[in-house]
This record gives C-alpha cells, structure tokens and sequence, in this order.
C-alpha cells in the first residue's frame, strides 16, 4: 500500500487542480459464498468459518425537520443470533457476513484515505494539488464531496472508512450522503446491470461463444487445470472455474493467510510456475475475456453508465470530491472501455483516478484544462490513445467518455444475428473521434478499487500476500492491449 503514494504533477507550474474522482475496490473479504472449496473445507472449522470483529454501527433515523427532540444511538450490527443452536448456522459458519469487509480491508482503505489526504488536502498537499485547505473534520461541510456506492456491506464500508481517514473526520454529528440503489439493477458491477440491459447481456454471450474463448476453455492447459479440480481439489460443482468459485477460494485463502491443498500451496512469486498460479491465470481469463473481445464493446457498455454518471457530475460543477465504491470488474470494465487495462487482476483496495487541472496564465494556449489518470498511483495518462505524456488536454477524456456514454441508449436492445457477427462495425460507432476540440472543462480524478491482486508498474516486484498482480497468461489467448 505505501507503493502507492499519489506525487504531484512533475511540471506543475501554472496548473491549479479543481476536481478529483475515486474510484475503488472495496478492502479484503470474506467469501462471497459458503463454497465447499475443496477436500475437507468444509469440515474443517479452521478453514470454512469465518469470525469478525468488524461489524456495521448503524443510527435511527435523523428528523430533518427538527420539530420533534433529536435523539441518537448507534447500534453494532453482530452475527451471532444463531450461535446457540447447533443444527443452524450463518453461511459462513461465525460471525461474518458473506462477502463483508475484514479487518485487513478496514487497514487498506485507511491507508487509502491517508495517500489522499497527502495528496490533496492542507499543507501535506503540493500548492498545485491542494484540493481542499484543510480537513473537513468535527461537523465540516461535505457539500463539495459525492459519494456513490452500491448496496453492499463491503463497498459501503470501504468507502466510508476511506472519507473518515481521508478527512480526519471524528465527530459523530457530521451526516455524509451515501448514494446508491438497488444492488440487482445498479450501475458498479456488470453481471448485476445485465438483467436491466439485454444489450449487455448479448455482448457477454457473444463472447462466450466465440471461437478463440471455446478453444481456450478446451485447449490442454485447460484439461489439466480441469483435472486438478475436479480429480486432486474435488470441487464438487463442474461449473466452479468458469463461475469464478475456485478464484474466490484461492484469493481468500492466500490473502487471509488460510490453508491451501498440497496441490496448489506451491506460490513462490508473481508469475512463477506454480499450479495456484495457472489456475488463477485461466480462472482471471475467463471471468474478463467479454471485458476485451471485439474492441471492449462489453466494457464500453457497462461502463457507458458510470461515465454518463460522471460527466453529469463535472458538468454540475457542484462537487471537488468524487468517491465510487465497487468492485474488482468495475475497475476492470472501467480500464478496459478506454483500452488501457493491461490484463492484471486488480488488487483489494485498488484505485482509479482522475484528477482535473485548470491552467492559468497564457490564453494563447489550446485547452486551458488538462488531465491526469493513476492507477494505485502510477500515471497510465499515456496509455490512453491521443495522449503521449503525464498530463492531456480534456477534450481527448471528454471525447472518449462522451462516446461511451451515448451507448446507455442501446442498453434496450438485445443483438441480433446480424450485428452479433458484425461487431466491428459497432465498435466504429463509438469510437472517438480523432481531432481534439478545443474544450474549457471541469473534470475529475477517479480512484477504484479492484480484485486481490495489485495492478504494478513494469519492473516492479511484489508479493502474493500484499495482493500483488498476476498477468494473464498468452496460453489462454492475449486480452494484454497494445499499450505498454
């Protein structure tokens, strides 16, 4: 996590920043299911129950009206009305929720709130990057600040914990608005969105029935990390690679610091020889191929959403601050749509951001607003096609995200015959175009949070245990964009 420090703008004279968007992975997790991960897992107490001292603090309702007394207690959230009988259980077995934020998630994204406070707010700030002059803390105004999160107990806390740190935010009289909705139709994950959006739902299929992802799923690799889970694992469901229980089992073990069968406790680095790490390769590579396949035209229409949400947010001008709190794929969809995800599997407590300078001085010059992108704060700016450098001129993100936004339009419309074997004509027709409009804007800096394994500058190591990457491996078909 301290790898991941945010350092100011290299060139940074004339430029004064006006907008940051976060978007992030929530924090490590328990699993998001009571999966009978493999031999003896789920007999076996020390490795299939899950206890927690992290639990939600909720409130009473707060009467805005103020004509009635104002009283407030908080309540704990404890999972524990099932302990005293013996034939009933949660699913995880103790005191967790599935799926909810863990101690070690409730550290990451402390740590995260900490690299945003040196980077952007009081004197720990570069006077370039000095979004807010002081913290917002014993009852401050987070009028400038938009929170969004969708409905569940590991995103909501994580983007909690992450304002609470960022700020120093100590009273208990200060009330945030937490935006979100209903998790089946909402927004930050994919696979949620796609009942809602046919279109969607057609781009996976489609996919998944093309050439090169059936041959990757049936080649010899795929054979034999079949066979070392159903015959020396035993899994028990056949489906349980391609649905993505077998990476769950892998990434909450090893990060949580649990038992792994002989057959994969062979993790020496990233990128070695292992079986964890194979299994892990073809499990990331089904999950995200649709992500990649035909020009991102999957990515491109999920994440149509989350930018047309963010450029209503910039235009509006009402907020310095932008936090999404989501999950591995949103992160993933998010870097794959601008055609800058390098195939890694995202870290817990990830970061996506955005950051928007205004520039003084010369009005000879094009653009007067330029941009920065970082990811677990690396600049990947020239990733993105039309910019070369650390910093780029608006008009290019604004090009690329208006593009994509205009597909929510097509989101009703499932594919037929016809466009499904023609998907490259679609790609075209949200392609940006090419020319860079002279645009004066106010846009963001987003930061995301992703999967359990870290996103990494080329030529830098890192381990497993601090949730470093795994790139996909080429025996599988390459998702890996063009971009260095």
């Amino acid at each position: 996590m301290k790898k991941r420090k945010i350092y100011p703008v290299k060139d940074a004279s004339g430029l004064r920043i006006i907008q940051v968007a976060a978007f992030i992975r929530h924090g490590a997790r328990t699993p998001w299911g009571p999966f009978d991960c493999w031999a003896g897992y789920d007999t076996d107490p020390y490795q299939s129950r899950w206890d927690c001292d992290l639990n939600t603090i909720m409130s009473n309702p707060i009467n805005e009206k103020g004509n009635t007394r104002q009283s407030r207690l908080l309540f704990k959230k404890i999972y524990d009305g099932l302990d005293e009988f013996s034939l009933l259980s949660n699913e995880l077995k103790g005191t967790c929720e599935v799926g909810q934020l863990i101690e070690q998630g409730y550290e990451q994204q402390s740590q995260n709130g900490v690299i945003l406070q040196d980077a952007y707010i009081g004197s720990s700030a570069s006077p370039s990057s000095q979004l807010f002059v002081e913290s917002q803390d014993e009852g401050g105004d987070f009028t400038s600040v938009y929170f969004r999160s969708d409905d569940e107990q590991r995103t909501l806390m994580s983007g909690q914990t992450l304002l609470s740190s960022m700020f120093n935010a100590t009273s208990l009289n200060t009330v945030v608005d937490l935006h979100t909705a209903d998790k089946p139709d909402d927004i930050l994950s994919p696979y949620s969105l796609e009942k809602a959006c046919p279109r969607l739902h057609s781009l996976r299929e489609i996919a998944e029935s093309s050439k090169e992802y059936l041959e990757g799923k049936r080649n010899e690799n795929a054979k034999f990390l079949t066979s070392l889970v159903e015959d020396d694992l035993k899994f028990k469901d056949p489906k349980s690679i391609v649905n993505g229980h077998v990476m769950d089992c892998q990434l909450t073990a090893i990060c949580s610091d649990r038992f792994l069968p002989k057959a994969i406790d062979d993790f020496t680095h990233d990128n070695d020889d292992s079986n964890f790490t194979y299994l892990f390769d073809f499990g990331n590579w089904l999950y995200t191929f649709p992500f990649t396949f035909k020009d991102a035209m999957f990515a491109k229409q999920f994440t149509s959403f989350l930018w047309s949400d963010l450029l209503r947010r910039i235009n509006e001008q009402k907020y310095k601050f932008l936090l999404y709190s989501g999950h591995d794929d949103t992160l993933i969809a998010l870097l794959a749509s601008l055609e800058i995800w390098d195939g890694a599997w995202p870290p817990y407590a990830s970061m996506f951001v955005i950051e928007i300078y205004k520039k003084d001085g010369d009005s000879n010059v094009l653009s007067q607003t330029v941009f920065r992108l970082l990811f677990n704060g690396v600049s990947i700016t020239h990733r993105l096609d039309n910019c070369h450098e650390e910093l780029c001129d608006i008009s290019v993100l604004r090009s690329h995200l208006s593009s994509m936004a205009n597909l929510t339009k097509a989101c009703d419309d499932a594919l037929d015959s016809a466009q499904a074997n023609n998907l490259e004509m679609l790609a075209i027709e949200v392609t940006p175009p090419v020319q860079i409009f002279t645009v004066v804007l106010i846009a963001s800096v987003v930061i995301l949070s992703f999967a359990n394994f870290s996103f990494a500058p080329s030529g830098q190591e890192s381990s497993l245990h601090d949730h470093s990457s795994i790139a996909l491996r080429k025996d599988y078909g390459s998702v890996n964009p063009s971009h260095n």
